[in-house]
């Protein structure tokens, strides 16, 4: 497995997905900024401010992520399409996912992952229609 201190960003357009897998994210500030289609697998992402921020790209999927002592796990501001965090693991986190006002978010699946222990679990600032399906919280 590799391992990043500090972050990395991974900008573009299009609909064809960037693939990052197997790293170790270390903080502080943002561990992976995304403005470009991503999907993310088998990485963990701590000490961060905001371990994953996305702004204005079509979706991103995390599958098998560990995001634990962040301020924020996941931001999703600005999304369009379908965004996704299957079998994931957020973990003492201030707030594990965060939906800011005003977002135009499409769709987000949450799927067979676990929030244990954050401060707030799911910041839906702007209201938006999530499914969580098999999502251990606690």
């Amino acid at each position: 497995c590799t391992t990043i201190r500090g972050g990395i960003r991974v900008e573009g357009r299009g609909y064809n997905a960037n693939r990052i897998a197997d790293i170790d994210f270390y903080g502080p500030g943002a561990g992976l900024e995304v403005t470009a289609p991503v999907k993310v697998s088998g990485c963990s992402f701590q000490g961060y401010e905001t371990a994953v921020a996305t702004q204005n790209c079509d979706w991103v999927e995390l599958y098998d992520c560990r995001l634990t002592d962040n301020t924020v796990g996941l931001s999703l501001a600005a999304q369009m399409g379908k965004n996704r965090a299957e079998q994931c693991r957020f973990a003492g986190n201030d707030t594990a996912i965060l939906l800011p006002g005003g977002n135009p978010v499409a769709q987000v699946e949450i799927i067979n992952c676990v929030l244990e222990q954050n401060g707030v679990n799911l910041d839906n600032q702007g209201g938006f229609a999530l499914s969580l399906t098999d999502t251990a919280v606690s």
